[in-house]
């Protein structure tokens, strides 16, 4: 697990971040970043010499908080909902990287070699945890009609695509909202789902004030 800095470290991560999320990964420079801080070029690069060493924090940073949640993905899917809640808050947070999926790792080159790895382990965890949920009659066994395999690259598919598409949209009838995230997630499971395991998801979708049918 990555350290998290405290302090002043702490808020130069903090505000770059919103400035990435707000203006675009290609778009925030070290001083955009002292001027939200009202901090002197001088004083920002004590902290942080290079712009590089900035982001080698706060790629650090977002990859601390996945794998946190991706090793906390819930045997019991009453907490689905929650879990799924915690999905959305991370895209949110990060959200410059998703916004820019693709720009950033060709900002980037130095974390072109870890994307395979990063991606790949993570959708490992999902598909460990899904054969997990299927021991537990919450999903249907792995046939022809439940490819789990498929399933998890689906899901990977609209968990780095969602707010993109979601932003390119912005103020149209089209733009999608926290209530959609969670219904696109419901109709990507539904039919893998098992009567037993769809009652349970319902109710916790409930419990997050989302009604499914």
């Amino acid at each position: 697990m990555v350290m998290k800095p405290s302090g002043t470290k702490s808020r130069i991560l903090s505000t770059t971040i919103q400035l990435l999320n707000t203006k675009g990964v290609s778009n925030v420079k070290m001083r955009d970043v002292s001027g939200a801080l009202s901090m002197s070029i001088g004083d920002l690069t004590y902290h942080y010499p290079k712009w590089e060493a900035l982001m080698d924090d706060i790629f650090g940073a977002f990859q601390s908080d996945v794998d946190e949640l991706y090793l906390s993905f819930p045997s019991d899917i009453t907490e689905v909902a929650r879990y799924i809640g915690q999905i959305y808050d991370i895209q949110m947070r990060y959200a410059f990287f998703f916004a820019d999926f693709y720009v950033f790792f060709q900002l980037y080159p130095k974390y072109e070699g870890i994307k395979e790895r990063f991606f790949l382990e993570r959708m490992k965890i999902m598909r460990d945890a899904l054969q997990r949920l299927i021991v537990k009659k919450f999903l249907f066994p792995q046939d022809e009609q439940h490819n789990y395999d498929l399933l998890v690259k689906n899901t990977w598919l609209l968990l780095s695509g969602w707010y993109g598409f979601s932003m390119m949209l912005k103020n149209t009838k089209y733009t999608f909202t926290k209530e959609e995230f969670f219904l696109s997630i419901w109709n990507l499971y539904v039919s893998h789902l098992t009567p037993r395991g769809k009652a349970i998801v319902r109710r916790s979708y409930l419990s997050a004030a989302i009604s499914v049918r």
